[in-house]
């Protein structure tokens, strides 16, 4: 299995969600394909301590790295998805699991609208969801 990088210019979009009650934001890059295709997601949250923080940058290289050899971001999310540990697990049903399944909702999302990488405005999220207590997923301002 061959790694291929993403050339050094390249096209991405953030978004900024509160997930679990975390300000959270999300970068995804894309390769120069028609459609693009996402080959690296970098998450950067708030306020969350240097543990929290350094297993969300330790996933985010992973899941690039898997990317960048041909994993594709639907295998990589199903791991995610409706994870259940730390903040927000045992939520009630629409709500985020835990904070990575919150990312992998978000991305899937942000993917699904790719358009808003050459430009076009960022749809408002037809449903707001969030953990216990928690604020809604927020669109960019």
């Amino acid at each position: 299995m061959s790694r291929h990088k993403l050339p050094d210019t390249r096209a991405s979009v953030t978004r900024r969600a509160v997930i679990c009650g975390i300000e959270t934001y999300i970068t995804i890059s894309f390769y120069d394909y028609d459609p693009p295709r996402m080959g690296e997601i970098f998450i950067r949250a708030a306020k969350v301590g240097s543990e929290v923080h350094g297993m969300l940058d330790s996933l985010a290289t992973i899941a690039s790295v898997a990317l960048q050899c041909d994993v594709p971001w639907e295998t990589i999310s199903g791991h995610w998805r409706l994870t259940r540990f730390g903040l927000g697990s045992g939520g009630a049903p629409g709500e985020y699991s835990s904070l990575l399944d919150g990312v992998a909702v978000v991305v899937e999302e942000m993917l699904r609208h790719n358009s808003s990488v050459v430009g076009e405005p960022f749809p408002r999220s037809p449903s707001a969801v969030g953990c216990p207590s928690a604020l809604p997923l927020l669109s960019p301002s």
